[in-house]
């Protein structure tokens, strides 16, 4: 279950995922290794943050098990 292992570790590693989407954003979207990545070009993905992506996981887990 990825929200336990996302909620364990530490904030620097946090960080380093969400810094690995953002260049996974701008390699998708042939974007500037400088350019800004916003909520903008996650919509265009179609993609959540780090944070909201394991949120999403989490609820999704309890939906599941509670059905």
């Amino acid at each position: 279950m990825h929200q336990v292992w996302f909620y364990s570790i530490t904030q620097a590693l946090r960080y380093k995922l969400q810094t690995t989407q953002n260049k996974l954003v701008r390699f998708v979207l042939n974007l500037d290794s400088q350019t800004h990545v916003g909520n903008e070009q996650l919509v265009v993905l179609n993609w959540l943050p780090v944070t909201e992506g394991v949120d999403c996981i989490t609820l999704c887990h309890v939906f599941y098990l509670n059905s």
